[in-house]
């Protein structure tokens, strides 16, 4: 789920997990329950609950301090991949894809 600043929302890659339940990778039920939750949270956006609301408004104005590190996966749960800077898009040979 991505809230936009003006309280927009959208579900991030929905063409995805619309795909992923016939590729076999959800099931037909959890990809309906993950929209279900997603609906859940437009409705908090909507009531303007916290850190929606109006009242609580410090969260659009919040940025990750610049010198903190981008973190990482340990090497076991990625094998082969080189660290990358921040900046580098991370690019994956079709072998390197678990999808």
């Amino acid at each position: 789920m991505v809230v936009d600043p003006d309280g927009r929302c959208r579900l991030k890659d929905a063409h995805e997990l619309a795909a992923s339940v016939p590729q076999g990778r959800h099931a037909a039920a959890e990809a309906d329950g993950i929209r279900q939750e997603a609906e859940g949270v437009v409705a908090v956006v909507a009531a303007g609950d916290p850190p929606f609301g109006s009242a609580d408004a410090s969260w659009r104005s919040w940025r990750p301090d610049p010198d903190w590190e981008t973190p990482g996966l340990p090497p076991e749960l990625a094998p082969g991949l080189v660290p990358t800077p921040r900046s580098a898009p991370l690019t994956l040979r079709p072998e390197e894809s678990r999808y």
